[in-house]
């Protein structure tokens, strides 16, 4: 399943170059989403992913080529609830649009009791005949 969260521009004052930190619905294992900064070359920021539990997943840093806005995507190392960029070296501060991120189902804790029973129920009757 894929959650798209279409939002407006999240825009910094200048000089903010504090963290966004962004915890997500559901587990995801990718993600993309829309930065804009006004310096090119040089500018980078570090982009930190995390699991449910809060632990670190994985850390990278991210050049950024070409002032305005680019597309940004990040998978194959797992999955994650949630990330934060930061270490933005861009003064002018960077915009952020679009995120949206592939969702991993998982079972739902009363769907996960309604099998356990289920289960139970099923090796009861095995016992009877």
């Amino acid at each position: 399943m894929e959650y798209w969260e279409t939002s407006k521009s999240i825009l910094p004052v200048p000089d903010n170059k504090g963290p966004l930190s962004i915890r997500l619905d559901y587990l995801a294992d990718s993600i993309s989403w829309r930065m804009g900064y006004a310096n090119g070359p040089g500018t980078s920021v570090t982009i930190a992913f995390f699991a449910a539990d809060g632990s670190l997943v994985k850390t990278v840093v991210q050049p950024l080529v070409v002032s305005g806005y680019e597309n940004y995507s990040f998978s194959g190392f797992g999955s994650f609830k949630g990330l934060s960029i930061y270490d933005n070296n861009d003064p002018a501060g960077l915009r952020y649009q679009n995120f949206s991120y592939n969702s991993i189902a998982t079972p739902e804790p009363l769907s996960m009791l309604l099998l356990g029973i289920g289960l139970v129920g099923l090796a009861g009757l095995k016992r009877r005949h």
